[in-house]
Order: structure tokens, then C-alpha cells, then sequence
């Protein structure tokens, strides 16, 4: 079975991943950018979950951040981010995870976050009722004004005026208290638990958000990203969450909207 498979290759992971927290916080990474860091526990990570995959689903491709592919023959495409929140995981924050998320050619249809230094695991997608830990997650909770949260996520290449816009908009116009956890796939979590509202980012990559995507998609929520016109190996805009969210965030003139 597909989550039980997956679910196996997420844990083994982050036991590699966990391995390489605790023993090496101050793990040697290398940059890809502008604080955009990659470190032999990536390489690690996505290695046993690319091989575990093609073993396991050898028609289906992959799309991985750290340069591992396969074409797909089957129309579908496992897409990988073996430690989302690198910056996160190299300072020794627990703000990370590791994501795989299915995609059909059309929409994320599953995903699997594993969050080893938290002890969390979530799945869900079509007709897998999202799970963390084994228990079932509730459908998204209708906007409270009073208390009304967002995620915010940004990029190495977002410019100041463009975050400055973003926050203006979400704390005057939007009227919501803002987070960052500095991780597109853990605040999407966020979402899905109910911590948040919504996430807004100027700018994620598929590997970042289709596991997440997959999972809040079955607990009643929705995203900006409209796959017909986006890349697995683009980055994007999105705002994620209730319908009632995407009304409020499609204001913020950064964003499009499109199911």
C-alpha cells in the first residue's frame, strides 16, 4: 500500500536526518545562494528516499531539490525536499522536515511530513484522511477575527520593500498577527493543525509545499498555485488555506489566484 510504503521510507529518513542533528549541529554547509544552504544530510536523506522510491514505484518520476530525477511513465511524480528548513536544521532549530509529496499531473494528490526532531509525522491526501501521529486531524476551522494568525514565508530573493508590503498588508489591512517558522512545508503544518489560518509566501518551490498542499487540501483547504501554469522546478507565489483565507490574501496584489 502507497502510505504505508511512504510512511516507511519518511521514518527511515529521518532517522539519518535526526542522526545528523543531534551529532553535528554545526554540520559543515554549503551555499547554493543567499543563505540557501545544502549539507551532506540532505544529500543523505534524498539518496535513501530516491532509492527507496524507484524501488518501490519504478514508472513513477522524481523531482528532487538537491538534482535527483526520473521521467515519469505513469503520469505521476514524487516530489522530494529530504530537509526542508536547512537553515533552520544547521542553527539547531527543530523548525524542519521532511517532505514527499505526490503529484498526479494535475494537483498534489498525498504527502508525508516527517518532522523527526519534533516526533511528528502527518499524511494524508485523496482519499486518506490526514493523520499526524496516528490520530485523525479535524477539517480547518473558520476564520475567529479575535484571533486571526497567518504564516508568512520568505525567500532569499525577495526583495526588503516586497516583504515590507507583505507584512503591511497582513498586520493593517488583513488584520491578522503573523508568524514565520522559516520553513514552507512546517508552516503549511501549521495550517493543517490549526496554529495558523493561512500561509502566504512571495516565493516556494513544488518540493516545498506538495506534501503540505496535499494534506490541508483534504481538511477542507485550498492554494493559489494553479499547477497548469507552474513548474515542478519554478518558484511560485502562494497563500494556502480556507476559502475564506484566499478571499483575504487574494487582496495582496503579489498574489494570483487560480484553484
Amino acid at each position: 500500500m502507497v502510505i504505508d510504503v511512504v510512511e516507511a521510507i519518511a521514518l527511515e529518513a529521518g532517522e539519518i536526518a535526526i542522526e545528523h542533528f543531534h551529532q553535528d549541529v554545526s554540520v559543515t554547509a554549503e551555499s547554493k545562494g543567499y543563505l540557501d544552504l545544502v549539507t551532506q544530510a540532505d544529500r543523505e536523506v534524498e539518496r535513501v528516499i530516491v532509492d527507496r522510491l524507484r524501488a518501490s514505484f519504478p514508472d513513477d518520476g522524481i523531482v528532487g531539490e538537491e538534482g535527483s530525477a526520473a521521467r515519469s511513465r505513469s503520469g505521476r511524480t514524487w516530489v522530494i525536499d529530504p530537509i526542508d528548513g536547512t537553515l533552520n536544521f544547521v542553527r539547531g532549530s527543530d523548525q524542519w522536515s521532511i517532505s514527499i509529496g505526490l503529484f498526479d499531473g494535475r494537483r498534489p494528490v498525498f504527502g508525508v511530513l516527517n518532522l523527526p526532531a519534533q516526533a511528528k509525522l502527518v499524511f494524508g491526501g485523496v482519499d486518506v484522511p490526514p493523520r499526524l501521529n496516528g490520530h485523525l486531524i479535524p477539517p480547518l476551522a473558520p476564520i475567529d477575527p479575535s484571533r486571526a494568525a497567518v504564516a508568512l514565508g520568505f525567500g532569499p530573493a525577495d526583495t526588503d520593500s516586497r516583504r515590507a508590503d507583505l507584512v503591511t498588508f497582513v498586520s493593517r489591512e488583513a488584520g491578522m498577527v503573523f508568524r514565520n517558522s522559516g520553513c514552507g512545508s512546517v508552516s503549511l503544518l501549521s495550517v493543517a493543525l490549526g496554529h495558523v489560518d493561512g500561509y502566504i509566501s512571495l516565493g516556494e518551490s513544488s518540493w516545498d509545499v506538495m506534501a503540505g498542499l496535499a494534506i490541508i487540501g483534504q481538511l477542507g483547504g485550498e492554494s493559489t498555485v494553479d499547477w497548469r501554469d507552474v513548474g515542478l522546478h519554478h518558484k511560485f507565489p502562494i497563500a494556502a488555506g480556507t476559502h475564506d483565507f484566499l478571499v483575504v490574501a487574494s487582496r495582496f496584489s503579489a498574489l494570483g489566484r487560480a484553484g
